[in-house]
């Protein structure tokens, strides 16, 4: 049976969790993912490869590096694991930094999330009301900022993003 749109959101927030609770993703502002890129770059044999099998080993390895990820990014990187092929190259093209729904990676990103949601959950991270002030409203934006500004660390606020959204069904609300 073909899962719903919701479950996958669903079992992606929920693979983001754990692996930010096991410490396999470090919640870093400014970043939309790294080291997994660069572990992945040096294990891929050309830009073709399929991530997610590489992935998939690197979540398994005790001594395997952490990857530092901001929302969007832990996001990704889950998204990869739990359900999409995705190559080195999709990679390399999705860490531009800032929300592009041309870039491979934001267009996978939502076929599970709406840009707003995606735009929320950034926000409340980073919490900075600039990066998507042309996505979200004045008052979305405070309201997400304030959600995180309820947290002292990078960590504990992503764990609160994806508690809140998992607990709202995939919808995250601040």
């Amino acid at each position: 049976m073909k899962k719903t749109k919701k479950e996958r959101r669903l079992e992606v927030l929920k693979d983001a969790l754990k692996q930010v609770k096991a410490n396999n993703y470090i919640a870093t502002t400014g970043r939309v993912f790294y080291t997994y890129k660069q572990e992945l770059r040096t294990n891929g044999e050309n830009n073709d490869l399929e991530a997610k099998e590489i992935l998939k080993k690197l979540l398994k390895d005790k001594d395997k590096k952490v990857c530092n990820v901001c929302a969007r990014g832990a996001l990704l990187v889950s998204t990869v694991h739990k359900e999409n092929n995705f190559t080195l190259s999709d990679f390399d093209e999705s860490d531009n930094g800032s929300f592009d729904e041309t870039s491979t990676g934001d267009k996978r990103l939502l076929k599970l999330f709406s840009k707003q949601q995606l735009a929320l959950m950034e926000t409340a991270f980073e919490k900075n009301y600039y990066i998507n002030d042309h996505i979200l409203s004045p008052e979305l934006n405070s309201k997400a900022i304030e959600f995180g500004d309820r947290y002292t660390s990078n960590n504990e606020t992503l764990l609160a993003i994806f508690k809140n959204a998992i607990r709202n069904n995939g919808i995250f609300r601040p």
